[in-house]
């Protein structure tokens, strides 16, 4: 999963720096950047956190609770970073282009997931960080497919 998050960041700044070679940066098109390199080196983070645990504490149910807490709280900065980004490009009259988009492909599954990963840190779950760490590269590839097809990001 690591591996995976770490090619798509890696690829999604390629692409979209060949995309924008002749043009000046928008504070959407950042802000959709921003997104894409958060999302993708969190997979990469959070795909390795487990393992260090693991390996130091021996202890595979404490390993999973903690993991699983700490992309609670992930998902939880993310939460308050999209919507102070979002507050900050609307005063500054660049509103997102799709906000339907914004609010069921990243606010409502982040505050979801932030809840879920928290209560399935009482108990260590494999299940529930997988699906967390696929959340996030599908919010990846969300602002990647909006930058490819538009030409032009949103801040989501």
């Amino acid at each position: 999963m690591a591996q995976v998050g770490l090619g798509f960041a890696g690829f999604g700044g390629l692409i979209v720096t060949l995309l924008r070679e002749n043009r000046s940066w928008s504070e959407r098109d950042l802000a959709g950047l921003k997104s894409i390199m958060e999302q993708s080196l969190g997979v990469v983070l959070f795909g390795l956190v487990p393992f260090v645990f693991w390996y130091g504490l021996r202890n595979e149910q404490m390993a999973w609770r903690i993991s699983n807490a700490l992309l609670s709280m992930f998902f939880g900065w993310q939460f308050v970073i999209k919507i102070l980004r979002r507050r900050q490009l609307v005063k500054r009259n660049h509103p997102p282009r799709y906000p339907r988009l914004f609010i069921s492909v990243y606010l409502v599954p982040m505050a979801l997931m932030c809840s879920l990963e928290m209560r399935a840190a009482l108990m260590g779950s494999l299940f529930w960080y997988s699906v967390g760490l696929v959340l996030l590269l599908f919010q990846a590839f969300v602002q990647f497919w909006v930058f490819l097809t538009r030409n032009v990001a949103p801040d989501v």
